[in-house]
Formats: structure tokens, sequence, C-alpha cells
């Protein structure tokens, strides 16, 4: 019985001195599994700080080289008569390939109020529009009426329409144009940027008439204008080029809206409401 005992001390104590074993490689296991985990969590930081500071830079140099354009344009346009033909709602397969070719073929650069509806499913045209050297600014995600819409709403809608603009052309709008021209103080609260309207309206989505359309552009055009037009009607795309052909007869030459403030001497400024550039 005696040796019993003995065999049973042996055996409880071998299968503690297991039990120890196996607990030690566990903790040796959970040591190196939290140990990878900070490794991997410290490469994720260095990966992050990576690329704010290629973002930062990468927007410096933009920066530097917009401004530097800018300055060349103010050089060579300044003290000349300029206008700005502007597109709203698009892009629109049907049509906004149509106006870039026009505008390619004609040597006019033009700014594009893009709606974030259209450029989710227009992602290339967007991104062809801005390689070719258009500029590309915001008018919201939705088209809704900002004098309807409480804060939240608006800073939803423009987070959705930053966050995808910033996927197509790498950057998101400095500047807005709000849809119908509609205000709020809860817009100007929440956006943070210039609305840019307009002093010619073509009333194209009204009258869908190219003649029309062309008429009433040359019969507002003056000096540092903006002209409203949208790039999802077809009667508006087939009439672009001959309204550049007319203001070209009259002198004008052709910028972008952040060139005419430039030109016009206009510090844009956010939460403004800019009706021209007089």
């Amino acid at each position: 019985k005696a040796l019993e005992n003995k065999r049973e001390t042996k055996l409880v104590g071998d299968k503690g001195k297991e039990e120890e074993a196996e607990r030690l490689e566990e903790e040796k296991l959970r040591l190196k599994k939290e140990e990878e985990q900070k490794k991997q969590e410290e490469l994720k930081k260095q990966a992050e700080a990576q690329r704010i500071a290629v973002e930062r830079e990468t927007a410096l140099r933009h920066k530097r080289e917009a401004e530097e354009k800018m300055r060349e344009v103010v050089a060579e346009k300044g003290g000349k008569k300029v206008i700005a033909l502007t597109f709203d709602d698009g892009p629109n397969r049907a049509t906004t390939p149509e106006l870039l070719n026009i505008l390619k073929q004609k040597g006019v650069k033009v700014t594009f109020f893009v709606l974030g509806a259209a450029a989710r499913y227009g992602r290339d045209i967007v991104r062809r529009a801005f390689d070719e050297g258009h500029e590309i600014q915001g008018h919201t995600m939705t088209h809704g009426v900002f004098n309807a819409m409480t804060k939240e709403q608006i800073a939803t809608d423009i987070a959705a329409a930053d966050s995808l603009m910033t996927e197509i052309i790498g950057r998101k709008p400095e500047m807005i144009r709000p849809p119908y021209g509609a205000m709020s103080q809860a817009a100007k609260e929440v956006v943070g940027r210039p609305f840019i309207c307009w002093d010619v309206d073509t009333l194209d989505w009204k009258y869908r008439n190219s003649a029309s359309v062309r008429q009433r552009a040359i019969a507002g055009a003056h000096n540092r204008a903006i002209v409203l037009m949208h790039d999802i009607h077809i009667t508006t795309v087939r009439a672009v080029a001959g309204i550049i052909d007319d203001l070209r007869a009259m002198g004008y030459e052709f910028v972008t809206v952040s060139e005419l403030a430039a030109i016009s001497g206009v510090k844009l400024m956010p939460g403004r409401v800019y009706w021209g550039m007089k």
C-alpha cells in the first residue's frame, strides 16, 4: 500500500509538472502573439505616418504648381476680356464625353461643378476632365436644397461628396456651387468653402434648345462673367462650339473660376457667396 501511495504521489507530481509545462508554453505563446501584434501595430503606425507625410508633400507640391500656373495665367490674361464657362450636374455618359471632345478641339478649359451621385457612375469621365486640365469643383452629393436641410444632413452630404472626389482626383473640391443657388446660414457654417453661383444664366434646363442656349449665353456675356450651363443636356452641349466661336469673335478669352478670381483680384472666402467676379 505504501508503494501504491508512492506511485500515486509520483503520478500526481508528474501530472502537475506537465500542467505547469503546458501553462508555461501557453504563456510563451501568448507573449509571443502580443509581441507580434505590437510589431504589426507599430508597422501600421509607421505606414500611416509615411502616408500622411507623402500626402502633405504631394498637396504642397500641387499647391506650389497651381500657384505658379495661376501667376502665369494672371500675367497672360490680366487686363483682357475673360469669361468662365461652367457646367453643373454631370457627368453624364451620353453628353459629357461629347462636351469634352468639343472643349479639347477648341482648346478651352472650363469649370465642372460635379454632382457626386452622377460621379459615382462616371468616375472615368470626371478623371478625364481633370486630366485634360479642366477645373473640378463640387455640387453636393445629392443635389439637396441647402435651405431645406439640417446641419447634419448638409454635413453628411458634403462628406460623402468629398470622399468620392478624393478617390477620383486625389483631393476634395475647394469650392462648391449650391444647387439652385439656394443658400442657408447652416450651409455657410458647415460647408466651409466659397459658394460659387453665376451672373449669366442660359436657362438651358428650361429651354432645351441649342439656339436659345447660345443666344442667352452671348446676350448676357460681359467681362469676368460666370456662365451657367448643364452638361447633362445634349441641347446645351451642341450649343457650346458656337458659344465659344461667338465669344472669341467678341474678344473673350476663357478661364476657369479659380483663374477668374485671381485675375479679378478676388480672394475667395469660405462661407461667402459669389454671384460673379465684378
